[in-house]
């Protein structure tokens, strides 16, 4: 299958196997650096699922361990492998993903190889899980030690009752001590499955050659893997747990985040990339450096270069998160909420929203220079529901009206927690 856009001038390849494992590749002719990822959609948001008729619960910080142990216990280092070959190799976990992937001048098929054979062999010990918690645990405590951290931290939790997007992905201390060598290969064995994962490629290549050569490297047994387990996708109540958190550490300048739960969701994947894409340019249209918020307050003191805002979503999360270093963080809600009451009497402007939007489309396209922001980019769309070229698509058709429409309904203080750090 082949998808093709017009105004990116670009073409996605697709195959698709019968127990569900995909293969796509992005060619990109001309271009020396090659890409690839080998994903499953198993990341740190999905520790309940049903199997075999039973709910299983797992420890929060699984997918990331296992990301881990993949590493461990080869017969050489991986790492090593990887630079003998010239290529560079790495993987992540995120809320919604597990990713190893690879970057190369040369050596691809090689490469590939050695990628695929990487995620689709296990071989862990006990000793070794247990070595790795004292790692892991080590990392957890480096990340508790940073304000910036600490402050968007509970944020979150001021805004989530029980979903684990209030978590570090890596877990907690005490979740960590719980995982067992059994717990990692059934996990490993459910979510490492062919219905859940794929391959993608982008670079100079031949799309019909990477599809025999993926097929000559993976196993029967993988291709054999039962499919993956239901997931029970976390609760999701519109309700904050506490409007505000402050904490005292050893800061130069208070850290102030202000977060803004989410409360509408979509089952279709493009009604959320359309209610996320309206998100992210309300962000930059009522706070972002060319709004008339940062142009007043930047030049009264209030703020500095440091504030921003973004927003953040999943299937069954969102917020816009606004944050920086301030002398006065107490008066900073208000000074935000003005300008939300504002902008409720006047109205949005209409050329900033195309100005905005423009920009977005500038940036994107322009950003289809780098391989490396194609790949990354296709695998978060992916882990998302939304096909690559979803994104210029929805947003050419985004219009004004329903931006606005997303402003009246979603900044709302009355679900909004905010956190400082001083």
């Amino acid at each position: 299958m082949k998808y093709y856009n017009a105004l990116l001038d670009e073409s996605l390849v697709k195959k698709e196997y019968d127990n569900g494992f995909q293969v796509y590749v992005l060619p990109k002719k001309g271009y020396t650096k090659k890409h690839a990822y080998f994903a499953t959609e198993y990341g740190a948001l999905y520790n309940e699922y049903i199997e075999d008729g039973q709910v299983v619960k797992l420890p929060l910080g699984m997918a990331h361990f296992l990301e881990h142990k993949l590493f461990d216990d080869k017969q050489e280092s991986v790492f090593d492998k990887f630079e003998r070959m010239g290529a560079s190799v790495n993987a992540y976990t995120n809320y919604f993903s597990t990713c190893y992937t690879f970057s190369t001048v040369h050596n691809f098929d090689q490469s590939l190889e050695a990628l695929i054979d990487l995620v689709q062999n296990l071989h862990i010990t006990d000793e070794s899980v247990e070595k790795e918690k004292a790692v892991i645990a080590r990392e957890l405590a480096m990340y508790d030690d940073q304000p910036q951290w600490q402050a968007f931290k509970n944020m979150l939790t001021g805004l989530y009752h029980h979903h684990p997007v209030k978590y570090d992905v890596g877990g907690t201390q005490e979740s960590i001590q719980t995982i067992t060598r059994a717990q990692l290969e059934r996990v490993y064995q459910s979510f490492y499955a062919p219905d859940r994962m794929l391959i993608f490629v982008v670079g100079d290549l031949d799309p019909e050659h990477v599809f025999k050569r993926v097929e000559a490297y993976l196993s029967d047994e993988f291709m054999s893997r039962k499919p993956a387990p239901r997931v029970i996708l976390p609760e999701k109540p519109k309700a904050i747990v506490r409007s505000f958190y402050q904490e005292d550490l050893d800061v130069k300048m208070p850290i102030f985040y202000l977060g803004i739960k989410d409360r509408t969701f979509y089952d279709d994947p493009k009604k959320r990339l359309l209610k996320g894409i309206a998100s992210k340019i309300l962000a930059d249209l009522l706070f972002g450096k060319g709004s008339d918020f940062y142009e007043k307050h930047y030049k009264s003191g209030a703020i500095n270069g440091t504030f921003s805002c973004d927003y953040a979503y999943g299937r069954t999360f969102g917020y816009t998160a606004m944050s920086a270093e301030c002398k006065n963080p107490h008066n900073l809600k208000a000074l935000i909420q003005e300008e939300i009451d504002l902008k409720l009497r006047e109205g949005l402007n209409k050329k900033d929203f195309e100005r905005i939007k423009k920009k977005m489309i500038g940036r994107h396209l322009s950003s289809f220079n780098s391989t490396q922001f194609i790949a990354s980019t296709f695998m978060s769309y992916y882990m998302k529901g939304i096909e690559l070229f979803d994104y210029l698509e929805t947003l050419e058709q985004l219009d004004f009206e329903t931006v606005e429409e997303r402003f009246k309904s979603h900044y709302d203080l009355d679900y909004s927690t905010v956190s400082i750090v001083k």
